[in-house]
C-alpha cells in the first residue's frame, strides 16, 4: 500500500525537528546518518539533499546546522528527495543494445560476422584518412 504525502512529509517533519534538537549551528556533532534514516523510516538520500541544499554542513562523522535548517519545510526536502532519486536513477539508466545477429546462430557464423563487421569499420576509417 502506498504511502501519502501527509505520512512522508510528517516523518521528515519529525526527523528535521530532531536534528535541530539534538545538532548546532554553532559547533560540530558526532552523527550517524543511517541511524537517523533507519529510526524515521526516511529515504537514505535525506542527509544527502541536506548538505546539497545547504542546510548542513558535514565533516567525517561529525554534522553541523546552517542557519537555513531554521525555516526548511518538510515539503521542500520531500521535492528535493524526489528530484535527487530521479535524477539519479535517470542518469544511471543504461541503454538497451539488440543484437543484429539471429540467436540461432552457431558460434563460427557469429565470428564470421564480427570478422566482417570489423573488415567493414577498417576498410571505411582507411578510406577517411586517404581523404
Amino acid at each position: 500500500m502506498p504511502k501519502s504525502r501527509a505520512q512522508s512529509e510528517a516523518k521528515l517533519q519529525a526527523a528535521l525537528d530532531s536534528m535541530r534538537r539534538t545538532y548546532s549551528t554553532t559547533e560540530f556533532r558526532e552523527w550517524n546518518s543511517a541511524s537517523i534514516t533507519k529510526t524515521y523510516r526516511i529515504g537514505a538520500t535525506f542527509p544527502t539533499v541536506l548538505a546539497k541544499m545547504g542546510a548542513i554542513e558535514t565533516d567525517y562523522g561529525m554534522v553541523k546546522l546552517t542557519p537555513r535548517m531554521e525555516g526548511l519545510r518538510a515539503s521542500t526536502v520531500r521535492k528535493q528527495m524526489n528530484e535527487y532519486s530521479h535524477s539519479y536513477k535517470k542518469a544511471r539508466t543504461v541503454p538497451t543494445v539488440r543484437a543484429s545477429v539471429k540467436t540461432e546462430s552457431t558460434f563460427d557464423e557469429i565470428v564470421i560476422a564480427l570478422k566482417a563487421k570489423l573488415k567493414q569499420e577498417v576498410m571505411s576509417e582507411l578510406l577517411a584518412s586517404l581523404k
